[in-house]
C-alpha cells in the first residue's frame, strides 16, 4: 500500500517548528529531544523567561513527544516479513522461526521498566496464555499471547526507548500468526486512539513548578505526569 506521505508530513515536525520558533525543521533523531544538539541550541537562545514557560507545562514537553514519536512510527514502511498483532511485533527468519518483540507502539510507551518477567518455566505458550508481567514504578501489566509459540532462545533482557527491539526467538506457523495480525489500518488506529488519549490530559494540563531556572527536576515519565491508573489504562488501549 502506498501511503500519502505528504500528507503525514506533518507528524514528522520538530517541535520547535510545531511551536514556530523555526521555519522549517524535521525530526531526524527519532523525537529524542533530550539528546538532540539542536534542540539544546534552542533552549539557548530563548530568553530566560520563554525557556521557563516552555518548561512550567511538562504535560506539554513530555506528552507531546510522545505524541510525535507514536506518529513517527506510524509512518515506517515495514517489510513483508514483518508481522503485527496488538501484543507483539514479528519478524520472519527462516522456515517457522521468527524474532519476536512487543508492539512498537507498547515500546514507546513503557515507562520506567524494571522487569518484563516471563510467566513461569514453560516455553511453549498456546493462545490467550499469559506470556509476561511487566512491571515498572507505575505498577504491572500482564501481556498475553495471541496465537500459539514456543521460545527457541532465552529471553533477551529489555531494553525500551529503541522502537524496535527483539525479546526472543520464536517458532510458530503462518496459520497460527496470520489470524491474529493487526492490518495497516488497524495498526494506525490504534496509534491514533493513544494519542487521542494523551491529547485530553493535555487539554486538562496545569501549572507545576518543574521548571529549568528553578532547581526543579524534569518529570521523565509519562506516569508521573497522568497517574499511575491512567497510565496502565492506556497500555490497555494498545492491548484490548
Amino acid at each position: 500500500m502506498v501511503y500519502e506521505i505528504n500528507k503525514n508530513i506533518e507528524n514528522l515536525k520538530c517541535i520547535w517548528m510545531s511551536t514556530n520558533d523555526v521555519g522549517e525543521k524535521l525530526c531526524d533523531r527519532k523525537f529524542d529531544c533530550d539528546n538532540c544538539e539542536f534542540d539544546r541550541q534552542m533552549r539557548k537562545s530563548r530568553s530566560p523567561g520563554n525557556i521557563k514557560e516552555f518548561y512550567l507545562n511538562p504535560d506539554y514537553n513530555l506528552l507531546e513527544e510522545t505524541i510525535q514519536k507514536l506518529n513517527s512510527i506510524n509512518l515506517v514502511s515495514y517489510p513483508p516479513n514483518y508481522r503485527f498483532n496488538k501484543s507483539f511485533m514479528l519478524k520472519k527468519f527462516l522456515g517457522e522461526t521468527y524474532f519476536l518483540g512487543f508492539n512498537p507502539v507498547l515500546n514507546v510507551l513503557f515507562d520506567s521498566i524494571k522487569s518484563a518477567e516471563i510467566s513461569g518455566p514453560k516455553t511453549v505458550f498456546r493462545k490467550g496464555d499469559m506470556v509476561f508481567d511487566v512491571k515498572g514504578d507505575w505498577g504491572n501489566i500482564v501481556i498475553h499471547t495471541p496465537f500459539d509459540f514456543s521460545f527457541e532462545s532465552d529471553i533477551i533482557p529489555l531494553d525500551t526507548g529503541s522502537g524496535n527491539n527483539w525479546i526472543g526467538f520464536v517458532k510458530s506457523s503462518e496459520e497460527k500468526i496470520n489470524p491474529a495480525c493487526m492490518s495497516r489500518e488497524q495498526y494506525a488506529k490504534s496509534i491514533d486512539s493513544v494519542c487521542r488519549y494523551l491529547k485530553k490530559y493535555m487539554e486538562k494540563s496545569v501549572t507545576v513548578g518543574t521548571t529549568l531556572y528553578d532547581g526543579g527536576e524534569r518529570l521523565k515519565y509519562i506516569y508521573q505526569i497522568i497517574g499511575k491508573e491512567n497510565y496502565r489504562k492506556i497500555l490497555m488501549v494498545v492491548l484490548s
